[in-house]
């Protein structure tokens, strides 16, 4: 019995010092809470929780003895395939209101030449008074222009049925991440995101995307982003702050604050993630502010 806390201890200290060791699989769990106000008399407002899960296979090695560990995928050009599923719950005066989701993508590098492809589908499923789904599905391609500076261009496709009505709307976008090394671990990171959605309803909107994140040293960063959707209908902006802790090199802690404010002249709606879920026709004005709080654990091996 004695021996048996020396040689824990013993184990975690050869993790923790150990050389760097590449990685071909991720998986991560998270857990989210989510507060919805209205500012409007035909709505109450309500939470949400989720439950998710999420899984990465890399066709080859991804290095990780170079720069932050929380980097290594983009900076080694990383080519995968990944699956995602979700479970939540929204709580309500009016009772409860679940959702359940998937999501499947995958990229590939060309790494001789610095481009790249890839593409995303999701469906999420809410049950209610109603059912509704929405089911997004993109293509993007997009070349390293310098050895840590990615520029991608998207096209996008989103469905939304819900149950009474279906519409289709397109987007479009142009994304460019830029990492610049301080020194063997530190560096930071910059990223900015422009894109446009043509509605089938009419409300056109242009979205932008600003971000960047420090990383203190190989194991912890902090990061800050903001975003802002305006059109026709509704103006939806969102600030979020992040961080990511490595416990040891194959296992971290991730943790994220959001605050979005939904601005609309439309009736009854709330916002998961960037979408609108509801009936927009109702009488009032549907403004909210949401804050969302969530947490995930990573595992590489």
């Amino acid at each position: 019995m004695h021996r048996v806390i020396p040689s824990m201890a013993l184990v975690l200290f050869v993790m923790t010092v150990s050389p760097a060791q590449a990685y071909q699989f991720f998986l991560g769990v998270g857990y989210s809470e989510s507060s919805f106000e209205f500012d409007s008399a035909f709505l109450a407002d309500r939470d949400f929780t989720e439950v998710s899960i999420a899984g990465t296979y890399y066709f080859g090695d991804v290095d990780v003895s170079t720069g932050p560990l929380a980097l290594a995928p983009f900076i080694d050009r990383a080519s995968g395939v990944s699956l995602a599923i979700d479970k939540g719950e929204f709580d309500s005066a009016f009772g409860d209101i679940d959702s359940n989701g998937y999501s499947v993508s995958g990229l590939y590098n060309f790494s001789n030449t610095g481009w790249l492809v890839g593409g995303h589908y999701g469906h999420e499923k809410t049950d209610g008074i109603r059912d509704s789904t929405v089911d997004v599905a993109s293509v993007y391609a997009g070349k390293y222009i310098a050895p840590l500076t990615r520029v991608i261009a998207s096209v996008r496709r989103t469905n939304r049925d819900s149950g009474f009505s279906s519409q289709d709307d397109d987007g479009v976008s142009l994304a460019i991440r830029h990492v610049r090394m301080l020194d063997g671990s530190r560096a930071y990171r910059a990223s900015f995101s422009i894109g446009y959605e043509d509605a089938a309803d009419g409300d056109d909107a242009v979205r932008v995307g600003l971000s960047g994140r420090y990383y203190f040293n190989r194991d912890v960063d902090l990061g800050v982003g903001y975003d802002v959707s305006s059109g026709e209908f509704a103006d939806i902006s969102s600030v979020a702050l992040r961080s990511e802790w490595f416990v040891v090199e194959e296992f971290s802690l991730s943790a994220i604050y959001s605050v979005t404010k939904y601005e609309s002249n439309r009736g009854v709606g709330f916002i998961v993630g960037n979408e609108l879920v509801g009936d927009a026709e109702a009488l009032g004005t549907p403004d909210s502010d949401t804050t969302r709080f969530a947490l995930s654990a990573e595992f590489r091996f």
